[in-house]
């Protein structure tokens, strides 16, 4: 706020307000003494822009002087610290003011019209001068203090365009100006604002007067926006029933959201208006009547509405559904130049898309291609500009999801998006990775930061327009943004003008790549028909098209359907005044000078040349000046080229504006005519079109492009004196490069050459490799022939620079030769070392790994390090002796503290011996150990650096593998961790940690714990760019946990095998799907036990490739997963093949995990063929059983849980061949023991089975049952079905569960996690030692109970007992309780416990259930109950026959009514199974006492255990809501189908179903009739299938899918509409729905003939894709797929 105004010339009286940053006074003019009002800024201190705002105010009123019922300005005077004051008529009274007097805030009727005719007069006038008010608010009408005459003010945002676009960010302007802005003043509706942007807010204004009250409240400016694009107002008449609905409906046209459908003139406003006011002052009955019956368009508006695109229009609609749904689109939107791309991408924006998400978009330039990423920069810059209007707790939301996604990358991101830094703040410089890796960080930051925007309620349209000229990094970055499994929520639209997109054009190249992804979609847009055309024309003439059908043919046959052409070519026949209306009627009439027209260009372009030139001198200039600069550019750099001012620049670029030629991207461009150059305002602007840019740049006479770029890039450069700033350096740059020919100053030239190096470094750092060379190749052209020795320091970076980039686009001939160049001018040992170091890498890269190591060698000797390319064993014995002595006595945890290296020769020797890792490793020779020792020796000597880090877990790798001193190697390779942290170095981060994690740290810690060591890798290669590394920890993440169950690993290794995919390295591919195709074969999917091959997957093929590449540790992995499932499947020669082929390969196994496996392997398949050989090689085998011994006894004695089970079982073995039979079973038992206590369920599985098939050949059938159940419940519950089959089918005592009838849909188990019950039920048979399997039982039941504390009570001879407890956290309160009230348990403690509960269960068999004890039933006065009064109380008998009774008691105090009815039937459940279990494990301890029991008694148990176990099976196919098949039980059917079809062959139909609008039947009628609906809709589905090979399975949500095999497309679509009727028959009420006032279905259908060619998912997408056709055509219907049928 301002002191007092102090004014020369004038008496200040009074202020009379002050709001929004102003003031207002009263005051007396000195020289005459006229009352007038001043209103200044309320500020001491004015900015720039509120200065230039006061002056543009007054600029519009002196343009308007003289119109009546505007706020004649008489002067605008400058006073205090720049502030201006205007001097106006004297007005103290306003709108506002009258309203807050009035009673309600309501003025009479006839004071409104009086008010509301007045202002619609005087905007009628300001219309007339081409200007729209824009803020027309009750404190913007005023009232004259002398006549009392209403006059209008408030000039501030006023605009002098006719049509005016919109900013996206809504300008400065105070909270109440926002309640009276138009739809189109939101920028949020995709068209240009005109003059009839006033009557919506004189609408609003006139919704006040009638009824006191604005039709819309809001909090923020968003609700503000939501409320005028969205919500519709009341009807004034409904609000008081004073109001006449006849004014009532004008009010309400007045507030049409489309400007089309508002009054379109003041003529048609006046008229109706008058006939109201007529009525009401004669008190005449005013009724409703035809509205706008003298309302004509006002002015020549061209139209903006969409013609002729409805179909695309509604395909980019449904993508953008699927994206709000989670899925990722990537929409090509292709066409010619003007046909329409553009708009009608944008057109998307009237549908409130803004308000469910994100909508951003951005272009390429034509001109400006240098700039990597720059497009999509700018959308990213959108997004956080848009999250930067949210409230503050909602920003702090985000700040942590960014800082959270982008890590320690953020800098990078920042670079690109500056606003970024206001919401996280500053972040640290990253580490400087080599280019390769640099461009994987940037692109894998740059799609998390996309992430974080695109999730569930608020998904991302992001519109790329022009992508024909897109940089090749963006391309790059858009393929990994749409093949990342992890991208969700978006919608890609790429426009781009396919004729200008040939063969091999790098857009082509990527959309060619991307062909057949399911997230592509193209929609071509090709010129209007001529029916699209004729409505164009009669709309922009407010006719009939018959009227106009001439003129419109004309247009179309000129502009060949050309929507941007046609426009250009009616908004100049109106300028021209070939179109004019008429006064009188408001008729549109038009007439061609044939002349003219035959002159008028056929070329676009051409023709915008011509109208150009019409304009004025200054005008053309600055247009070709802009043109030069870009599609976009800001006024001040404009300015800065032309040579003038700002304010002179804004002035000439008007007519511009005005005719549309350029298009203001701020509401700033106003200001800009109205500022000094001390406050300089700077708004941006841009072409309208893309052929309007080439146009004005054509305006430049060919010859004088290279001088008006050089004058261009010389006047910027000055402007910056002399210094370029990064963000203009690449524009500098290209103007100055376009005109280097006629530079003659040298000094201008070197100047020239160092910005072009700069321009190259920059654009290599972002991945723009080429335009990176390109930048490098002028700056070499523009420096003399002796650079080298005039100027060496900067010829040795550009010659580094332009090495890199030939290399890095494949050019390696040169790139050779620029490195002999280097070498030939290197100036030290050390820089030649460092060049060495560059060929080093890449010819590693390219796998010229000699050359490497030739490289490597040859700088090591420059910098004194011996190294032999072929050493000796003698070498490394030496190598390891210098270890011991470099170590100094140390420990070597000491070495974490070691110096860091600062010694350039000492780093660049380090640097060269990593670089050869790969090359050395890869060689198979003992190069590898050499290196290693080598680099470790270094370290040693000299102190810490990254690569030591390095060479320390590369030590650790070799010592516990080929030096086979595991514990040694875990303490060097715990350092070369430690090193890496301590240094914080993130660029070998993640090659430190696989290392770690694959070859050292299972040595010494359980197998479990590796997986959270590679989720540490991923995260460091998404971090550093290591895709190498990162997809190597993610093909070993999960698989090496012994305790994890088939199905989840395999799942969770497939989906690890994405991001190796994405990563896009095929060894690692190919390692890791053998992985998982072992992991099939267990599971039983392959296509035989002996084969890893599935549909998707040939092993064979896989092994040929991995060949061909000479990839030996797949080879080797092939090997050992080929002899693993031979083994487990009993296929022992077959099995014996792989191990001795994989014998040779040994060394490609070294410190593996598959090491161990193989060694197990090896063992149990030589030990098993052993009596088959011959005295040689039984001989051998011996020794080498006996060698394989001893080394797997070492590992175990450096880790037990990992390697002592293994030891036994190895050592069984040897005790079964030696024929120490009960030694070898007691082996067995150790083994099966200790495998059990440390979690590896295959291992223990094996021994079980070993132990059976040893008592099997000794005749001790009966003995070896409790071992074959064992093995078959471990088996079981690992989920290796196949085996389990197998096992079944050997062993008829373990009968094939067979499935059996489906579950009815009522169960209580319905709603349970069958999956996890099936789990518990897996886990109690699979344990046979009574005493682990008793305490696991209780421990499940808990669970599942919900039981806080429980114990398990066995009665033995009429005598109870406590075997097994789980204590509640909280122990209870000690109380008296009488002796006969406790029970003992294990360890002889006296337990309380309601004896009378648990007498009852016993005695009668049946589960007791109390929801409250305290007040259920018979058993309140128990002692228990009494004394410490229990809650929730459940027990449940445990009956194992006659010779062992049990229960389980439990209870939950925490609350009444936990043991709900459908827990307790899972209970029942569980505990029979549990009975079962216990018989068996009773026998097997019986077995381990070599004791011999009845073997009809363990049939028996079994039997039972195979019914429980068939029923919870059946739950789990079952979905537990509606009863049909669950979708996984589902895609089994599919699958079995579709293989039976295709060996027949038949036709095969699917037919997808959704429930429309089934949200909104959930969201008003609740959750529990949403699921009586799904029950009748799925009840409905199966009534309509009649053969028992047809399926209905619920898919996922309101989403069911029938399955039916041998039915052609014609007989799918009758059961399809079968079904449709049939659910639509059930007349379900459904208010909600757009389709019915029921519910009804959504159908599509896809039939195929199963083949080689075709797969199952193209089937079920075809369907899925029929199903969303469907649902865009309007729901209820059925929609067949296109093509799917095949013969």
């Amino acid at each position: 706020m301002q002191s007092e105004l102090q004014l020369p010339g004038y008496t200040i009286s009074f202020c009379l307000w002050r709001k929004a940053g102003r003031a207002a006074y009263r005051a007396r003019r000195l020289s005459d003494g006229a009352d007038v009002c001043i209103e200044t800024l309320d500020t001491e201190y004015p900015d720039r822009r509120q200065v230039a705002t006061l002056n543009h105010e007054a600029s519009i009123a002196s343009r308007l002087d003289g119109v009546k019922g505007v706020r004649r300005v008489h002067d605008i005077l400058p006073h205090g610290s720049g502030n201006l004051a205007l001097i106006t008529d004297p007005c103290e009274r306003s709108l506002a003011s009258v309203m807050a007097e009035s009673r309600n805030r309501r003025l009479p009727l006839p004071q409104a019209l009086k008010i509301a005719q007045a202002l619609v007069q005087i905007l009628s006038d300001i219309h007339a001068q081409d200007i729209v008010h824009k803020s027309l608010t009750p404190h913007n009408v005023l009232f004259d203090s002398r006549s009392g005459a209403l006059v209008l003010s408030g000039f501030n945002i006023a605009s002098e365009l006719g049509q005016e676009r919109q900013a996206k960010q809504l300008p400065n302007q105070p909270e109440a100006a926002l309640a009276y802005m138009s739809p189109e003043q939101t920028g949020r509706m995709n068209r240009s604002l005109d003059y009839r942007s006033d009557y919506y807010s004189l609408g609003l204004l006139l919704f006040e007067l009638l009824t006191g009250q604005p039709p819309f409240t809001a909090n923020n400016t968003l609700e503000w926006v939501h409320s005028h694009i969205s919500r519709l107002p009341p009807a004034p008449h409904t609000v008081f029933e004073d109001i006449p609905e006849a004014l009532s409906d004008i009010v309400l046209k007045l507030l049409a959201k489309s400007p089309e459908e508002r009054y379109q003139s003041s003529l048609g406003l006046l008229h109706d208006l008058s006939r109201c006011a007529t009525s009401i002052e004669q008190d005449l009955p005013l009724l409703p009547f035809t509205l706008g019956e003298k309302d004509h368009l006002q002015k020549f508006l061209i139209p903006q509405a969409l013609y002729g695109r409805e179909r695309e229009l509604q395909e980019l609609l449904g993508l953008f559904e699927q994206a709000v749904e989670g899925r990722s689109r990537f929409c090509l939107v292709h066409g010619y130049s003007g046909v329409g791309k553009s708009a009608l991408v944008n057109e998307i924006d009237r549908y409130q898309i803004r308000e469910r998400g994100f909508l951003v978009q951005s272009k390429f330039d034509q001109f400006q291609q240098s700039e990597a990423y720059s497009a999509l920069a700018a959308t990213f810059r959108a997004l956080v500009q848009q999250i930067m209007l949210e409230p503050d707790n909602q920003l702090d939301c985000w700040r942590t999801e960014l800082l959270g996604a982008l890590g320690p990358n953020g800098a990078l991101v920042i670079d690109l998006v500056p606003e970024l830094a206001l919401i996280i703040g500053e972040q640290p410089p990253v580490t400087e990775l080599p280019p390769s890796e640099s461009r994987n960080r940037l692109q894998l930051v740059l799609t998390a930061f996309l992430r974080v925007f695109a999730g569930e309620g608020h998904p991302v349209v992001l519109f790329l327009d022009d992508l024909q000229w897109s940089d090749t990094p963006t391309l790059d970055l858009i393929r990994r943004i749409v093949t990342s499994r992890d991208q969700s929520h978006l919608l890609l639209i790429g426009a781009y003008r396919s004729n200008e997109v040939g063969p091999g054009h790098p857009l082509r190249l990527l959309l060619d790549d991307l062909n057949n992804h399911r997230r592509i979609h193209q929609i071509p847009v090709g010129p209007l028909d001529e029916s699209s055309v004729d409505q164009m024309v009669a709309d922009a003439l407010r006719c009939e098209p018959e009227t106009s059908r001439t003129l419109s043919e004309m247009l179309f046959h000129r502009a060949q359907g050309n929507p941007f052409f046609t426009n250009e070519l009616l908004r100049q026949f109106h300028a021209q005044g070939a179109i004019w209306s008429d006064s009188g009627s408001g008729q549109w009439h038009w007439q061609l000078d044939r002349a003219s027209w035959d002159e008028t260009s056929h070329d676009v372009v051409e023709f915008m040349l011509d109208n150009l030139r019409q304009l004025p001198d200054e005008t053309q200039n600055v247009l070709q000046l802009a043109a030069s600069i870009g599609n976009t550019f800001t006024l001040q750099t404009l300015a800065t080229i032309y040579e003038h001012t700002v304010a002179e620049t804004a002035r000439a670029l008007l007519p511009a504006l005005k005719q549309y030629t350029v298009l203001p991207l701020h509401s700033d461009y106003r200001l800009a005519r109205h500022q000094d150059e001390e406050r300089v305002l700077n708004p941006s602007y841009r072409f309208q079109h893309d052929r309007v840019q080439q146009a004005a740049y054509n305006l430049i006479a060919t010859g004088e492009l290279p001088r008006v770029h050089l004058t261009v890039g010389r006047l910027m450069l000055q402007h910056g004196g002399g210094q370029v700033a990064d963000d203009q350096l690449i524009d500098i740059v290209n103007h100055l490069n376009q005109g280097r020919a006629l530079i003659q100053s040298g000094s201008e030239r070197l100047q020239l050459a160092e910005f072009n190096l700069r321009a190259g470094s920059r654009a290599r750092q972002t991945s723009a490799y080429q335009q990176a060379l390109d930048y490098l190749q002028v700056a070499e052209e523009l420096l003399p022939d002796d650079a080298w020795s005039q100027m060496p320091s900067l010829m040795a970076t550009l010659a580094s620079e332009i090495q890199l980039c030939l290399y890095l686009t494949g050019r390696t001939e040169e790139a050779d030769h620029w490195l002999e160049q280097m070498l030939d001018h290197a100036d030290s040992r050390l820089h030649r070392a460092d060049i060495l170091a560059i060929r080093t890498r890449q010819n590693a890269t390219l796998g010229r790994m000699e050359a490497s190591i030739h490289a490597a060698i040859e700088g090591l000797a420059l910098l004194g390090v011996n190294f032999t390319e072929h050493p000796s064993q003698h070498d490394i014995d030496v190598e390891r002796q210098r270890v011991l002595t470099n170590l100094a006595g140390r420990e070597i945890t000491d070495l974490v503290d070691a110096p860091v290296i600062e010694d350039p020769a000492t780093l660049t020797a380090m640097r060269l011996l990593m670089e050869i890792f790969a090359a050395a490793f890869l060689s198979g020779s003992k190069l590898f150990s050499y290196l290693v020792l080598k680099a470790v020796n270094l370290a040693l000597h000299r102190g810490n650096c990254p690569e030591s880090a390095f060479a320390y877990a590369a030590y650790g790798m070799l010592l516990c593998g080929e030096l086979d001193e595991p514990a040694l190697g875990y303490q060097y390779a715990k350092v070369g961790l430690a090193i890496n942290e301590r240094l914080d170095d993130l660029s070998l981060r993640a090659r430190v940690i696989y290392v770690y994690a694959m070859f050292v740290h299972h040595w010494s810690n359980h197998w479990a714990t590796l997986t959270p060591w590679f989720r540490k890798g991923i995260e460091a290669g998404y971090q550093s760019g290591d895709l190498l590394y990162l997809a190597y920890s993610a093909q070993d993440c999960v698989i090496w946990d012994p305790g994890m169950d088939l199905e989840t690993a395999s799942q969770l290794h497939q989906e690890n095998l994405d991001i190796v995919r994405e990563c896009a390295y095929q060894d690692s591919l190919d390692s890791g799907s053998l992985f998982l195709q072992m992991q099939r074969n267990f599971l039983g999917t392959t296509h035989s036990p002996a084969s890893l091959s599935t549909d998707d997957f040939d092993d064979q093929a896989c092994l040929e490739a991995m060949s061909t590449r000479q990839f030996m540790t797949g080879i080797a992995n092939h090997h050992i997963y080929s002899a693993e499932i031979n083994l487990l499947y009993g296929n022992y020669e077959q099995a014996l093949h792989f191990v001795r082929k994989q014998d040779k390969l040994i060394k490609s196994a070294m410190s593996l995990p598959q090491l161990v496996r193989f060694y197990i392997v090896a063992n149990l398949t030589l030990t098993t063929l052993f009596p088959t050989m011959n005295r040689a090689d039984q001989q051998a085998t011996r020794e080498r059983l006996e060698r394989d011994l001893a080394r797997m006894t070492r590992w175990a004695d450096n880790c037990e849980a990992n390697f002592r089970h293994l030891q036994w079982l190895m050592t069984a073995e040897l005790a079964r061949l030696d024929g120490r039979h009960d030694a070898a079973l007691e082996l067995y038992d150790t083994a099966i023991d200790t495998a059990r206590a440390n979690g590896f369920l295959r291992d223990e599985a094996t021994a079980f089975e070993r132990a059976a098939r040893h008592l099997l050949a000794l005749g001790k059938g009966r003995s070896a049952e409790g071992y074959l159940r064992g093995a078959h419940g471990v088996y079981n519950r690992w989920g290796a079905q196949r085996k389990v089959e197998q096992l079944e089918d050997e062993f008829p005592v373990l009968r094939q569960w067979v499935q059996a009838h489906l579950s009815p849909p009522g169960s209580h188990l319905a709603s349970l996690d069958l999956a996890s019950v099936m789990k518990a039920s897996r886990e109690i048979s699979g344990e046979m030692v009574l005493d682990q399997l008793l305490q696991k039982t209780l421990a499940i039941l808990l669970e599942n109970a919900g039981g806080q504390w429980g114990c398990l009570i066995v009665r033995a001879g009429g005598a109870f007992s406590v075997e097994a407890i789980i204590r509640p956290e909280q122990p209870s309160p000690q109380v008296e309780i009488p002796t006969h009230s406790t029970l003992s348990d294990r360890q002889g403690k006296a337990l309380a416990l309601p004896m009378s509960v648990i007498s009852q269960v016993f005695q009668r068999g049946e589960a007791v259930v109390l929801h409250d004890a305290m007040a259920d039933g018979p058993f309140v006065n128990d002692p228990y109950t009494i004394h410490l009064h229990p809650r929730s109380v459940l027990c449940v008998p445990i009956i194992v026959r006659e010779r062992f009774e049990a229960a389980v008691y439990m209870e939950n105090n925490l609350t009444d009514a936990v043991f709900t009815d459908d827990r307790v039937e899972l209970i029942q459940l569980l505990s029979a199974q549990a009975a079962v279990a216990i018989e068996n494990a009773r026998l097997y301890t019986q077995v381990q006492d070599h004791s011999r029991l009845l073997e009809e008694k363990v049939v028996e148990r079994t039997a039972e255990l195979e019914e429980l176990n068939e029923e919870l099976q059946r739950l789990a196919d079952r979905d537990g809501l509606t009863g049909v098949a669950n979708r996984r039980s589902g895609d089994a059917y599919l699958k079995d189908t579709w293989l039976r079809l295709r060996r027949q062959p038949q036709p095969l139909s699917v037919v997808m179903l959704d429930v429309d609008h089934f949200k909104h039947f959930n969201d008003n009628y609740g959750h529990q009739m949403g699921d009586e609906c799904l029950i009748r809709v799925a009840e409905t589905l199966q009534a309509q299938l009649q053969r028992s090979t047809d399926m209905v399975a619920r898919y996922g949500g309101e989403e069911f899918i029938l399955i039916l095999p041998n039915t052609d497309e014609n007989g799918a679509m009758q059961v399809a509409e079968n079904a449709r009727v049939a659910i639509e028959a059930l007349d379900i009420r459904h208010d909600h729905s757009t389709a019915r006032d029921c519910i009804t279905v959504s159908v599509g259908c896809a039939t195929i003939v199963p083949n080689d060619k075709s797969s199952l998912e193209e089937l079920v997408f075809a369907a899925d894709a029929a199903l969303y056709k469907a649902k865009e055509s309007g729901r209820n219907r059925i929609q067949a797929a296109e093509s799917t049928e095949t013969e």
